[in-house]
């Protein structure tokens, strides 16, 4: 009977021993590696996958600012041919770093100087330094840089106008290199019609912002939806095409170095 209860207990010993070391790898396997299951191979560069969500915010943020024709920075960084962020304006660059961190339904209201920096720094390299300061972006897109508090007053637009100028982009690949990433996409500018009621009629696609370079016409939805499909279907040869290059400033963060136009 004592061997027996010996037996037992030894038994049960063992399976509480195996029972802790299947819920520690567990533990680890869902906390401590979890990190590492974002990670994935790509041409032999090793990459955290959040870092293409990253890529998204900041391109989404430079689309929407550059490409609102009521402001003085419509199209800025398609003006040159090449765009290394270092030479790009402050201002211009304090914009995309606000716009779109605020209520568009509100006209008047502010941010704080420190979360602009933030948001600056997580999308340009190190080559742009922040440096705080006052913008006029048009009538109706005024920030005024308070120093005593370090503070954004900003004036927006008002909500409902409807757009008849913009400049669309489409991520047409992605290449991976050793410490950057390249983002390949199609720009074109486009020219709205619009009927008495103003609904959207039809679209002008054009090469340059000064409506220059007419490649085609697409017809629109009253919600004015464009087909890039359509539009890159038809014309893609004659669109222009841009490299938006990311360098890797700190393990797996990836900050807009350049924008360049092929040729």
């Amino acid at each position: 009977m004592y061997i027996e209860s010996k037996k037992m207990l030894i038994t049960i010993i063992v399976l509480v021993f195996i029972i802790l070391g299947l819920g520690g790898f567990i533990t680890y396997d869902k906390f401590f590696k979890k990190e590492e299951k974002t990670r994935t191979v790509i041409n032999d560069v090793s990459i955290d996958l959040t870092q293409f969500f990253n890529i998204g915010y900041i391109l989404d943020k430079m689309d929407k600012s550059f490409s609102n024709n009521n402001t003085v920075f419509y199209g800025t960084i398609y003006n040159k041919n090449t765009l290394n962020i270092s030479k790009l304006d402050m201002s211009a660059a304090i914009y995309a770093a606000i716009d779109g961190n605020t209520d568009s339904s509100v006209r008047g209201q502010t941010i704080t100087g420190k979360k602009v920096k933030s948001d600056f720094e997580k999308m340009f390299t190190k080559d742009l330094k922040y440096i705080a300061t006052s913008i006029n972006a048009g009538d109706n897109y005024k920030m005024v840089y308070d120093q005593a508090t370090d503070t954004y007053a900003y004036r927006n637009t008002i909500e409902g106008t409807k757009k008849l100028e913009d400049i669309i982009a489409v991520n047409t690949s992605t290449e991976i290199k050793e410490s950057k990433i390249v983002v390949k996409r199609k720009i074109f500018y486009v020219e709205y019609s619009v009927d008495a009621n103003g609904n959207y009629q039809s679209a002008n696609i054009y090469k340059k912002a000064n409506k220059s370079g007419l490649v085609g016409k697409v017809n629109l939805t009253s919600k004015g939806a464009i087909s890039t499909d359509e539009v890159l279907g038809k014309y893609g040869s004659k669109i222009s095409t841009y490299y938006y290059t990311f360098k890797e400033e700190n393990p797996d963060e990836y900050r807009l170095y350049s924008i360049e136009k092929a040729f």
